[in-house]
């Protein structure tokens, strides 16, 4: 503080001014100098943010003369604090650690910022708690140490010689945990081919990895009439897999997980229900085809059982045939149970190719085709031929 002499010093000179100051909510005057001999002093220890009142005596050797009082001033700077930071942003959250970032403030409080303080909430305390032990100099700080799978909300605070200024807007609570989450689940797996006692098993990738790697795949089972899942394979690399060990005549559904380091997924969709038993094919072709006798209107076809028939009864054999002059096969009967058949009608003159195939409960077979094409016409025997010959 400064002021000017007094003008009139009492006819002799000032030897000292005194300074005394007063809280305004108090009466009593405290003296903060009583041997000041300029017309300057600095008043010190003042109570931050505290209203003063201040007076000035001056002495000469006569004695104290009338104070001089100041109106009424708060102590604190000629500036403000800063205003708050804004657009306080998570991110890069670990399973005990977030980043935050910040833009600085609109208004500085006509002081340079010195710092910020990043502060949490912690709702057990139901108070904002530093994290900081000293101020931070950039816009973005790395908060550690924090308790897994805990929410905290964060606000921050920038900071000039007038102190901390007001606290941005909080965060939503962000929960603390490992960024990695297990997959979704995979898609609902398909039996591709089942067998007495084995079953392969096929199934598309989950949509979201959780991200990380997939590292492999489980299976789990459940028998007809149990609630009960058991898991028959696990660390399966790939999107299909051949399982073993299953029980004849047992009815089974299955599913699939996927996992990852964080941990296991959700299971599938089950599979459709089925039953292992032994498998079953069509039936190979027939054997040995051939053409017994042929007229201008019929062939007799005669021909061996397949050497295999799929693990099912033959149940009939399918007879076509086909004029070379086309190239569609023509179907002459499907409800053949022997092994010989006679095709007719037939064009007189025309060639002619046959093929047999057999069929059980799978379906039909492969084909057996003749070889050789056979002309529609009458053979005669060697009788007929004697006949003709005599007569003539």
């Amino acid at each position: 503080m400064a002021w000017n002499p007094p003008r009139d010093d009492g006819g002799s000179p000032i030897t000292n001014y005194i300074v005394e100051s007063r809280l305004t909510d108090k009466e009593e005057w405290v003296k903060l100098s009583a041997t000041v001999k300029h017309t300057t002093f600095k008043a010190c220890k003042l109570a931050a943010l505290k209203e003063y009142v201040f007076r000035i005596s001056a002495e000469n050797q006569y004695g104290i003369g009338a104070p001089a009082e100041h109106v009424p001033i708060i102590a604190k700077y000629s500036f403000d604090p800063p205003g708050a930071p804004t657009r306080v942003t998570p991110s890069d959250i670990a399973k005990d650690a977030v980043t935050l970032t910040w833009f600085e403030p609109d208004e500085d409080g006509g002081n340079p910022i010195s710092g910020y303080w990043v502060e949490k909430f912690d709702p057990e305390s139901d108070k904002w708690i530093r994290c900081n032990k000293l101020p931070i100099k950039d816009t973005t700080f790395r908060v550690k140490g924090l308790p897994t799978k805990k929410k905290y909300s964060f606000r921050v605070l920038a900071e000039n010689l007038a102190g901390p200024g007001k606290p941005s807007v909080e965060t939503d609570p962000i929960l603390v945990k490992d960024p990695i989450d297990p997959p979704w689940a995979p898609g609902k797996p398909v039996v591709r081919d089942v067998g007495k006692t084995s079953a392969v098993l096929a199934w598309t990738r989950p949509e979201h990895d959780g991200g990380a790697k997939i590292e492999g795949y489980i299976i789990e089972f459940q028998k007809a009439g149990s609630e009960e899942w058991i898991r028959i394979a696990e660390d399966i690399p790939q999107t299909e897999h051949q399982l073993q060990g299953l029980i004849e005549k047992q009815e089974y559904s299955f599913r699939v997980k996927a996992a990852n380091k964080a941990g296991e997924s959700e299971p599938s969709e089950p599979s459709e229900p089925v039953v292992c038993k032994e498998r079953l094919y069509a039936p190979s072709a027939p054997q040995w085809l051939e053409v017994a006798n042929i007229t201008k209107t019929n062939a007799d076809l005669k021909w061996q059982a397949p050497s295999s028939d799929g693990g099912s009864p033959i149940t009939n054999y399918v007879v076509e045939k086909r004029d070379v002059r086309r190239k569609a096969w023509q179907s002459v009967d499907t409800t053949v149970k022997e092994l010989k058949y006679t095709v007719t009608p037939l064009n007189e003159g025309s060639l002619y190719v046959f093929r047999v195939a057999a069929e059980n409960a799978v379906g039909t077979g492969e084909f057996c085709e003749l070889e050789d094409a056979v002309l529609a016409k009458d053979t005669f025997s060697k009788f007929s031929a004697v006949t003709r010959d005599l007569q003539g």
